[in-house]
């Protein structure tokens, strides 16, 4: 499908870098061609997700595991050792959902965590957490080490190109691809721009600046 999008088709590659519940394919083309992926205000890469999705419909995304109350948690840098000393967490939902959780329990398995919550044992219980997200305090979080920081310390934070043009203000970071995708809101409008290496160039904590350089022609893409 990317093939038939692209200036140069025979620099396109699809690999698989994840497995387990949910498979992660990330696609890698000409820097030139990235627009031509993304797509004006993103809507090609929203398609290609969907089309991806519609394929592999049989996937069962973040289903309660076994019936001991335990509930798979994904996508999260953070070791078992390290979210049981965040212990209170507030699960939050669509629409708005939220509701405050005790992490009893957290332990490995394969390419995810698996979590126990205080008061959560039947498996009907443990399925209205599906698809939420987990929010702790971030007093509680260990420190990333140099150089890194963690998603919502970057929110909020202006983007800027390298010669110090402003393109918004990021609001959000997309981790539902194999690589990350800044949402960035541009004059009421989101810009997708991808959030890692050779297109990020700085981010600077402290001066609340991201840095990044993007291929000709992909600003007018969101034009």
């Amino acid at each position: 499908m990317a093939k038939g999008l692209v200036d140069h088709p025979d620099q396109v590659s699809v690999e698989i870098v994840a497995g387990g519940q949910d498979g992660v394919l990330e696609l890698s083309t000409h820097p030139d061609d990235l627009g031509h992926v993304i797509g004006k205000q993103g809507r090609t890469a929203r398609s290609l997700r969907l089309a991806l999705g519609a394929a592999a419909a049989r996937v069962e995304r973040g289903r309660p595991h076994g019936v001991a109350g335990e509930v798979y948690i994904d996508r999260t840098s953070l070791t078992a050792e390290e979210w049981l000393a965040v212990g209170h967490l507030e699960w939050r939902g669509r629409g708005g959902v939220t509701r405050t959780l005790v992490l009893t329990e957290m332990r490995p398995t394969h390419d995810r965590l698996l979590a126990r919550f205080e008061g959560v044992s039947l498996r009907e219980a443990v399925a209205e957490l599906v698809n939420g997200e987990l929010w702790g305090d971030a007093a509680k979080l260990p420190d990333p080490g140099p150089g890194v920081a963690y998603a919502f310390q970057m929110v909020g934070m202006k983007v800027v190109t390298v010669d110090g043009r402003e393109l918004g203000v990021l609001r959000d970071i997309s981790f539902h691809a194999a690589r990350p995708l800044y949402q960035v809101e541009r004059e009421g409008k989101e810009m997708l721009v991808p959030g890692h290496e050779p297109f990020v160039k700085r981010v600077d904590l402290a001066a609340g600046v991201i840095t990044v350089e993007l291929p000709p022609g992909f600003e007018e893409l969101y034009a």
